[in-house]
Formats: C-alpha cells, structure tokens, sequence
C-alpha cells in the first residue's frame, strides 16, 4: 500500500506541473506498445517502467519528463531505482561530448549505471578551466579524457558556478544533443520540478549559447 500512495504522490505531482506548463500527460507508457519517444540518458533499461509521461513545448524547447523505475540484483540482493528525469532537447547544431556531472553524495544512486561506461573519467583536472570550489565541493564531471578540451567549451567556468547553484543535488547528463536532469528526492513536488524545469532551460540556454 505504501508503495502504491508513494508512487500516487509522485504521479500527481507530474500531472500537476505538466498541466500548469502545458504538456500532455500519458500516465504510465509501455514504449514496445505505445507511440511515444523513449527517454533514453544513462538510466534507459531493458527493464526498465516509467509510470508518470509527460511531453510538450515550453519556453521555446521540446522537453518531456518521465518518473522512471528499475531494479539490480547484486549477489541475493534486488537494488530497487527511482529516478525523475527531465529531458530537453538542445538546439545545438553540433553533437557534444558526452558529459555527465553527478554529487558526490549520489554517487551509489548511479554506480550500477557506470559499468558499462568506462571511458567516462572525472575530468576535472584534464581542462584549462579553473572550476570555481562551489562546482567541485559539490560535483564530479565525467567524460571521455580525450574530450576535454570539447567539455570546456561546453561548460565553462561560469556555466559550472551557475550548476553548483541551480543544481544541487540532481545529476545531470549531456548526451546525442538532449540534456537530462535526474532527480532522485523519495517525494516529488510541483516545486521541485517546476524549479528544476527552469534550471535545465536556464542550462540549456547555456549549452546553446557556448556553441554559437
């Protein structure tokens, strides 16, 4: 039962910041039956279930966001995953590196999703950058080491300052030219989300405007 109101709650709370912005809401989705776009990012499974869809146009971007469900077994034991997550789609006209800038204190949220993904490295002192403390206290930036000097210009210095802001404590990801925010709070609010939705926009205005 508790299981069932905790993902109730979340429901609503995807319901109600998708009809305050306009998007369409789908409830749950089977994405072999039903026509909709996989959210894909690092936690796409073949096991996955996402029980909450929403997708639409808001503020001059194509973003979806999705309450996604999956699980791990380790030895005898089932790791049970729960993740909001937000995509937009950038308007960038070249595809970036892939980069994926996670909190130290979720790092065992996302480890199980990093085995098959050993070319990522904390990339930190591989760039030019000077990081501001703000942005390293708080995360860790992984991607491939001989991108380096691509993930700089991507985010820069005040683009990482304005992370550690807006940010803390979701993950993010930067992949095939969409960004995805990971929320991983137990309870979701209108709030939460409506204040993540405008960091990823005031991100992906960021990203889109360090290519031009």
């Amino acid at each position: 039962m508790g299981s069932f109101l905790h993902t109730r709650e979340r429901g609503y709370a995807v319901k109600d910041i998708a009809k305050k912005l306009g998007l369409l809401y789908f409830g749950s989705v089977n994405h072999q039956n039903d026509d909709h776009d996989v959210i894909r990012g690092l936690t796409v499974s073949t096991s996955h279930k996402d029980k909450h869809y929403a997708v639409g146009s808001y503020d001059g971007y194509d973003i979806a966001l999705v309450d996604r469900y999956d699980s791990n077994v380790v030895g005898r034991t089932k790791d049970k995953h729960n993740w909001a997550i937000l995509q937009v789609d950038l308007h960038v006209s070249t595809i970036l590196p892939h980069i994926f800038i996670l909190p130290h204190d979720r790092v065992q949220r996302f480890h199980h999703l990093f085995v098959g993904l050993r070319h990522l490295q904390i990339i930190h002192e591989l760039t030019q950058q000077q990081y501001p403390a703000e942005f390293t206290q708080r995360y860790n930036m992984y991607a491939a080491g001989h991108q380096a000097s691509e993930v700089e210009q991507s985010v820069t210095s005040e683009v990482a300052m304005g992370i550690a802001a807006r940010f803390w404590p979701h993950a993010i990801e930067i992949k095939d030219s969409k960004l995805f925010v990971y929320l991983t709070e137990h309870r979701l609010s209108q709030t939460v989300l409506g204040g993540s939705i405008e960091a990823a926009l005031w991100l992906a205005e960021a990203l889109d405007k360090e290519e031009d």
